[in-house]
């Protein structure tokens, strides 16, 4: 084998573990823009799409639903609380872009934390829910759109995160947002109102007053029953995309899609 068809496997090699980022590995990056015909080729006999972003210098392979092959790449399934994560990092990420231009976005737990509170039941143990935050950011660094920084308890966004989550779906999504929040925003009032009429059965009882009759309400003096907040679905489009793993050979994708959630929102 010569050099060419060398540097040519060990490109698709890369590309079928993950995706493939220009200042992790700038000569396999070169090489994969040097033979991106060849390796478009290569791929669409597998059924497969090669991407190479030159404006953020990564390449990644995606199935082609149209191919009629076999599926190559498997799905995952991401829960509601880590699509809301990704969603709410992807507009961010756009705002950052628009202000900062060129710079790296970067969050820390803390942050993040922050971001997705108003769209959960009132939190009341915040350690716990910094840490279900963490565990899903580990999730999204190992789907390859956060990448942790080391020694720090903070997150950069990566790039590849705009071709997840593109503009119209995060149109579409950002509708059940507000739907969300307001939801949320809801639950909190409903548990800060519990909370207080815990508090005052908790309290000494005073002296009782005179009974004092009270006039009957007819039904039509009744006020309306308040009605409960609805939760809407939730069931974004399926988006395919492999994992930035190194070292697993098999690729696979990603499927959004919900799972049962535990008692402070997040799985």
């Amino acid at each position: 084998m010569n050099e060419e068809d060398l540097e040519f496997s060990r490109a698709s090699v890369a590309l079928l573990r993950g995706v493939v980022e220009r200042r992790a590995d700038e000569a396999l990056y070169q090489t994969i823009c040097a033979q991106e015909q060849a390796l478009k080729e290569y791929f669409h006999r597998l059924g497969l799409l090669l991407t190479v972003d030159a404006a953020d210098e990564y390449a990644y392979l995606r199935q082609d639903e149209a191919s009629g092959v076999p599926r190559l790449m498997a799905r995952t399934q991401l829960s509601y609380p880590l699509s809301l994560l990704l969603l709410l990092l992807r507009k961010r990420l756009g705002e950052y872009d628009a202000l900062e231009g060129d710079s790296r976005l970067i969050l820390s737990s803390a942050q993040m934390a922050e971001m997705l509170a108003p769209f959960f039941p009132q939190v009341t143990d915040r350690v716990r829910f910094l840490a279900r935050v963490r565990q899903q950011a580990e999730r999204a660094a190992s789907l390859g759109f956060l990448h942790r920084l080391a020694g720090e308890d903070a997150y950069e966004v990566l790039p590849l995160l705009r071709s997840f989550v593109t503009g119209a779906w995060l149109e579409e999504f950002s509708e059940r947002l507000a739907q969300y929040r307001a939801y949320g925003a809801a639950q909190q009032e409903i548990a800060a109102e519990t909370s207080e009429e815990a508090a005052l059965s908790l309290a000494p009882a005073e002296e009782a007053p005179e009974e004092t009759a009270l006039p009957r309400t007819s039904a039509e003096e009744r006020p309306e029953e308040t009605a409960q907040p609805h939760v809407p679905e939730h069931t974004p489009e399926e988006t395919t995309l492999p994992l930035m793993t190194a070292g697993k050979t098999r690729p696979r994708g990603l499927r959004v899609a919900e799972k049962e959630e535990d008692d402070d929102g997040l799985v």
